[in-house]
């Protein structure tokens, strides 16, 4: 009788933590946020609730430029941005959205006073893009307007064709880059270059896109540049940094996003993902600095590891006579094309 009251109390003690452990996950699986390039950081932590993210939803709604009220006695709060009125309950799995019905994953609650709702419920009731990055374990959320459009051709791993107002034209992505695979010097083409394109021209090729652009419309070649979202919210060009296809490339005022690709590429980095896991192991370039010599940009580098080795020859980050680091991060031509 002992042994069945020890054994129904173990049963017990395992089906409670497995009810606890998907309820909420781990700290130290907490998805990282972004929103419109900035990482958002909460005062009371997240929660995941059978696999839907709960986050403050005052923080959220304030960084989408909504304000908030909350009426106490009936527990409700009503978010206002332009022409759209949330109002919830909390407790409640729907909510309305001006006078439509809007269903929640889970219903939201409060925790240490304050209001948690599932993060894709207030992201999309105020029309904004949410993407997730599994590689990572990153949430992406814009509110930029968006032009959808349709691939005609991909080029390689970081331009495609589309259809832009009737013309096809090339979009650069903005923020990303791919290693060579089709440039008219063969010497620079590489296998990494063609896996990059590979995938791309799998995930891209025909689909329907969505278009967000940053300061400038247009490189000095005349090519578009944008960030590329997937019907799904999928945010193409962080998926490709997350996934180790491309690294981060900076190209001034064009970075709204760099604080989100940077974090991606430190994890990709540190798991090593794609490239990262398939750099060959090479001795660093030397370079005779000649400080009479002509002015170098980073189109006269081959590769980062070689742009570095000038740079640092130079004299380094406190010096960059050539303006290597435009960044000021340590690194020169991070993505030199």
């Amino acid at each position: 009788m002992k042994e069945k009251f020890v054994s129904i109390t173990l049963a017990l003690i395992l089906l409670f933590s497995s009810i606890h452990t998907a309820i909420a996950a781990p700290s130290d699986t907490t998805p990282a946020v972004f929103i419109d390039g900035k990482k958002i950081t909460f005062e009371v932590p997240q929660t995941v609730i059978n696999g839907s993210t709960l986050v403050p939803m005052r923080k959220i709604f304030e960084s989408l430029g909504a304000l908030i009220e909350w009426e106490g006695s009936t527990r409700t709060v009503t978010a206002k941005k332009g022409d759209i009125t949330i109002t919830y309950v909390i407790g409640d799995t729907m909510a309305k959205k001006n006078s439509a019905d809007i269903a929640l994953s889970v219903p939201g609650q409060i925790v240490d006073g304050s209001t948690l709702v599932p993060l894709r419920f207030v992201s999309e009731s105020l029309g904004a893009t949410v993407g997730w990055e599994g590689a990572s374990r990153t949430i992406t959320i814009s509110s930029a307007v968006k032009v959808i459009t349709k691939v005609k051709r991909v080029v390689d791993g970081d331009t495609v064709k589309i259809d832009w107002n009737g013309k096809e034209e090339s979009i650069r992505l903005i923020g990303v880059d791919t290693a060579e695979s089709v440039h008219p010097d063969a010497t620079r083409n590489s296998e990494l270059g063609k896996i990059a394109s590979d995938y791309t021209r799998k995930e891209l090729t025909d689909a329907s896109i969505f278009i967000e652009v940053d300061v400038e419309e247009r490189d000095k070649y005349g090519r578009l540049l944008g960030y590329v979202y997937l019907a799904d919210g999928t945010f193409y060009n962080a998926k490709l940094v997350a996934e180790g296809y491309a690294q981060l490339a900076t190209f001034p005022p064009n970075v709204r996003w760099v604080e989100l690709f940077r974090h991606l590429q430190t994890d990709a980095r540190s798991e090593n993902r794609g490239l990262w896991a398939k750099l060959p192991a090479s001795p660093a370039p030397t370079v005779n600095y000649d400080p009479n010599g002509p002015d170098r940009d980073c189109g006269d580098f081959a590769t980062h590891e070689e742009a570095q080795a000038f740079f640092i020859a130079a004299g380094g980050p406190e010096k960059d006579p050539h303006r290597l680091d435009a960044d000021k991060d340590g690194l020169a031509c991070e993505a030199p094309k």
